[in-house]
């Protein structure tokens, strides 16, 4: 799907988003007030659990989503929650831009819902989640995934899926709901929502260290929950039971003794559809169930290819070998290393920061988080131009029909210049882990000078003084023309664009390559300057010794 299609219904995903917000606002407001009275009346926001308390506090949650789902259900599909929409993104319910729009809104809406719910009552706000007494954070995670990937599936099952008692869904999944709370709001607080977790701890200013559960835990109860769901899709469940919502009477099972007869005679039994000489049923047929043929999937419109066989699944593996599968996968690994720390942050007393400049000190604080995300970021990537490599290898294989609608179709085919790109990411990727060895505990993020610090002059130190740095822009070379190439996911998405942006994006792409140059150009020169006042002549010796900073004998 091109760029231009994705935002073809824009005003109208960003409308439905404004809504949403006001129904998660509207849903966590009755949810979190609720909670917050129990607190109020036992005077005493940290007390433990009670069962009364627990049941109040399941209540107050489960009848505030049944309500506001079933206000807003009509109207923006009442979804309050990031996860249910990354479920219904991975199916193929709603589309990418809604989805963005969508966590926007329900992580907004829980922020004004908990700031409400703390203006309007006395008190502090006690809706905080957090582990219970004896809960480990494994327990912690695995709780909030199988409540998550309940609460998923009863969204799926019951609003997704059209039936005669959809119009009812918001009283299923609200007693979902409920049902979780009773379980886990002792051990966990019961989350099962980013945005529920999100906003009373911005309220209070994220004073919970395992505040990452309700982030993790809940994430992979969607995708579980969509996996369930896709799987039931992929083997067609509604032929199970065809007739299990029928409201025809004539669909009810016959005459028990004549059922008796029928299994006797033919091994089935007459639910209500004609049974014919060789003991077939016509309702487990071509016949509309749930307005389409029992056969349609409104996610896999098709069944798997019956003749791929075990050989033919050995051709599929080795085509997946041969793809450029195992280079994305050893890309994302470059990726890692290089933005890994090997060593912990030093300590304030050994760190420069501040005495270099505002620009270090910037560095410094992006440090506990940028890398981690970019990390993140980059293997989700690669893990999804892997899936499409998949799809696109074998459109008819288990593997490839198991994958959500939203997985495009991408060539296979491992280019030159991919390979280019591919060399320079794992040659970048060995010079950096030959800095992290040659300099052992004294390599950090930060510009410091360690309490027993050595300058050191071996391994990738005797051709560059700043190998490090030479590692990274050697990766981010790498990192680019994987990215840019030809069959590559985002090269062809920019190619699909207009002429406009392609220039605009490569302009973009030119300009940040161009910055890290400089960057660590400048960073380096720091970097001397501060070794060599703390080394005098030794680092002079070295320096003429080496007089490349970056590329060996150039610059």
């Amino acid at each position: 799907m091109s760029l231009k299609a994705h935002f073809s219904t824009f005003r109208l995903d960003l409308q439905a988003a404004a809504l949403e917000f006001v129904g998660t606002t509207c849903f966590l407001l009755l949810g979190l007030g609720g909670i917050q009275v129990v607190s109020d009346i036992a005077n005493d926001a940290d007390a433990g659990s009670t069962l009364e308390q627990v049941l109040y506090k399941a209540i107050s949650m489960g009848f505030a989503l049944l309500i506001s789902a079933w206000l807003f259900f009509r109207v923006t599909g009442a979804l309050f929650n990031p996860n249910i929409s990354l479920a219904l993104l991975l199916v193929g319910v709603i589309r990418p831009v809604r989805f963005v729009l969508y966590c926007v809104a329900q992580m907004a809406g829980a922020v004004a819902a908990a700031g409400l719910v703390l203006a309007l009552t006395p008190g502090k706000l006690a809706s905080n989640t957090s582990l219970g007494p004896g809960i480990n954070t494994a327990q912690g995670v695995f709780i909030e995934m199988f409540i998550t990937t309940a609460l998923v599936l009863a969204v799926l099952m019951l609003a997704a899926e059209k039936h005669w008692t959809t119009p009812f869904a918001p009283v299923g999944i609200g007693l979902t709901l409920f049902a979780c709370h009773i379980f886990a709001l002792y051990y966990t607080g019961a989350g099962m929502n980013t945005a529920r977790s999100f906003g009373p701890a911005a309220v209070t200013g994220f004073g919970y260290s395992k505040h990452w559960i309700y982030w993790v835990g809940p994430f992979l109860g969607s995708v579980l929950g969509a996996t369930i769901y896709t799987l039931l899709k992929h083997y067609h469940y509604y032929e199970l039971t065809p007739d299990q919502a029928a409201t025809d009477y004539r669909k009810s099972p016959g005459h028990p003794v004549e059922n008796v007869k029928n299994i006797i005679a033919t091994g089935s039994v007459n639910d209500g559809g004609n049974v014919d000489a060789n003991g077939e049923s016509d309702h487990i047929s071509d016949k509309p169930l749930n307005g389409r043929r029992v056969n349609d999937s409104p996610v896999y419109p098709s069944y798997i290819d019956r003749s791929f066989t075990a050989s033919t699944m050995a051709e599929y593996a080795a085509a997946l070998l041969s793809s450029r599968i195992p280079f994305l996968l050893s890309n994302a690994a470059a990726f890692h290393i290089a933005t890994t720390a090997p060593n912990a942050s030093p300590p304030q007393s050994e760190q420069e920061a501040a005495r270099i400049g505002s620009f270090e000190r910037i560095h410094a604080s992006t440090i506990p988080w940028l890398p981690p995300l970019l990390k993140r970021a980059y293997t989700l990537l690669m893990l999804f131009e892997c899936a499409a490599i998949v799809r696109s290898t074998g459109p008819n294989s288990a593997p490839a029909s198991l994958l959500p609608s939203i997985v495009p179709v991408l060539d296979s085919q491992v280019t030159r210049f991919f390979v280019i790109g591919w060399l320079f990411m794992t040659i970048g990727a060995c010079l950096r882990l030959a800095t992290y060895r040659a300099l052992g505990i004294l390599f950090t993020y930060e510009l410091s000078i360690r309490a027993d610090h050595k300058l050191v002059t071996n391994g990738p130190y005797n051709y560059v003084r700043h190998p490090s740095y030479t590692a990274i822009l050697v990766i981010a070379i790498g990192f680019y023309t994987c990215m840019l190439c030809p069959g590559a996911l985002v090269g062809d998405w920019i190619r699909g664009m207009q002429p406009g942006m392609q220039k605009a994006l490569t302009v973009l792409w030119i300009s940040m390559l161009a910055s890290q140059a400089v960057m660590f150009a400048k960073r380096a020169e720091k970097e001397d300057a501060m070794l060599k006042s703390k080394f005098g002549g030794e680092w002079d010796d070295w320096a003429k010794r080496v007089p490349a900073k970056l590329v060996p004998f150039i610059l």
